[in-house]
Order: C-alpha cells, then sequence, then structure tokens
C-alpha cells in the first residue's frame, strides 16, 4: 500500500478513536478537546479553556500548573514529533477529561514505524527508573544543554513521565508497513498533588 493510502487511513483511524474517546460515557467531564492539525494558536486556545475550568476548582495552584505544563509539552510533542508524509497536514487529537479523582489526557499522532523501536526502547529505559533518577536525567540533560539535529534537548518525554509520577501508557497501531499511530494516555491524580 502506498504512503499516501496509508495517511488516509490514519486519519479515518484518528476520526474514529477521537469520537468514540469523546463519547465514552465512563468519562465525567471532557475538559477540552482538540482534532486536526495543531499550530501554537491552538494550543493557546486549548490552554485558555483549561484555565477556565479550573477557575471553577479547588485544585492548588501547583497542580494546576503540573496539568498545563503536561498538555503543553504534549502538544508541542505533537507539533514537533509527529511524523508527516509529504509535508501533508497532521491529523491529530487531544481529549483531556476530569474524573472525580484524576485528569486524563489522552493524545495521538501518526509516527513511522522505522521510529517506533526506538521511542520504546526509550519509554522502557525511563519507566524503569524511580522519580529521583528521572531529575538527575532532566537536571543533566538540561546542564549540557545538547541539542539533536532538530534543535530539541529531549526532555519532553522525560519531563510528562516525571510530573505524572509515570502515570503514562502508550499503544501503537500499525497501519500499514510504513506509518503506525501512536495513542499516548497520561494521568495525573488529584490526590497526590492538593
Amino acid at each position: 500500500m502506498k504512503l499516501d493510502h496509508q495517511y488516509e487511513d490514519c486519519e479515518r483511524v484518528v476520526l474514529k478513536e477521537y469520537q468514540a474517546l469523546k463519547n465514552d460515557s465512563t468519562n465525567e467531564q471532557v475538559v477540552c478537546h482538540h482534532v486536526g492539525e495543531f499550530s501554537q494558536e491552538i494550543l493557546i486556545s486549548l490552554i485558555s479553556l483549561i484555565d477556565n475550568s479550573l477557575l471553577k476548582n479547588s485544585m492548588s495552584t501547583g497542580f494546576k500548573k503540573r496539568l498545563k505544563y503536561i498538555v503543553i509539552e504534549t502538544i508541542q510533542n505533537i507539533i514537533s514529533h509527529s511524523d508527516k508524509v509529504n509535508n501533508e497536514s497532521l491529523l491529530a487529537y487531544v481529549v483531556l477529561t476530569e474524573n472525580s479523582d484524576s485528569y486524563t489526557l489522552t493524545v495521538t499522532n501518526t509516527i513511522f514505524n522505522k521510529n517506533t523501536s526506538h521511542f520504546i526502547d526509550c519509554v522502557k529505559d525511563l519507566i524503569k527508573a524511580d522519580k529521583t533518577e528521572l531529575n538527575t536525567i532532566i537536571e543533566q540533560r538540561l546542564k549540557l544543554a545538547e541539542l539533536d539535529e532538530n534543535g530539541r534537548a529531549g526532555i519532553g518525554l522525560l519531563s510528562m513521565l516525571y510530573k505524572t509520577d509515570k502515570n503514562f501508557d502508550y499503544k501503537f497501531t500499525q497501519i500499514g508497513d510504513k506509518i503506525s499511530i501512536l495513542n499516548l494516555s497520561l494521568t495525573l491524580h488529584k490526590k497526590e498533588m492538593v
């Protein structure tokens, strides 16, 4: 199957998953959601929606900052790391839900199959590390200030794992021989942040 057909199949799967997640009756409240292309303007709009929602909430300022940081970092990763086919527009989604004891951020984006094993290896190593080790790794990367060939320091995933206490899950849906969909789910428990 040609890559552009695989990309069209990705779009169909992403839209179907997005609708199913939005309509999931186990979610008490959808705080914000977006499907389509992502940009800095979309990011700013979503953070404004979250700010408005959190005004009514009695959570600590630290919790609110942590939640917004995770959303920002996740969307920045979608913008920076999603593999695009022939520079086409990027179809991805973000859904933030609030339950009685937590917030869950579910996101998706496209990834070339050749890049999935690197992602899995990286996540496995980081999941094994305890919180102190994660903090040390983040500090070392910040001190070294080394950037990859794309001008990034590689601390986004580290930060997300650290700030969610590794309440992090992922799965790949392979669409064809070239491309897959990466689904991430990050949970921030309210009781841990009061």
